[in-house]
């Protein structure tokens, strides 16, 4: 368990999924620039995976393939009615 002690630690965190390897990885969702996806470990300390510097969209929607050896990730589209045009993406994230 892991509560942010302040936002700039962990800010407004709202799609989780678990990895194969037993971690947590958290699609922030913050008011500025925090756009990132963090690693949430067992010892209770967060790390960045990645950080969305493509657009200032959030991340969402992030999963695992049932072998675990690619990650699944969404960028935000914008969906509003007459909006940006800001298109969604996803991404697929492998590595050791």
């Amino acid at each position: 368990m892991f509560e942010s002690p302040d936002p700039t630690v962990l800010s407004g965190p709202d799609n989780i999924t678990v990895s194969p390897r037993g971690g947590v990885l958290v699609c922030e969702d913050g008011d500025n620039e925090d756009l990132f996806l963090r690693g949430q470990l067992a010892t209770a300390r967060s790390s960045t995976f990645a950080r969305n510097l493509f657009n200032e969209r959030e991340w969402c929607g992030a999963t695992f393939t049932s072998v675990g050896e690619t990650l699944y990730v969404n960028v935000q589209g914008d969906t509003r009615s007459g909006g940006p045009g800001n298109l969604g993406y996803t991404f697929a994230i492998w590595g050791p």
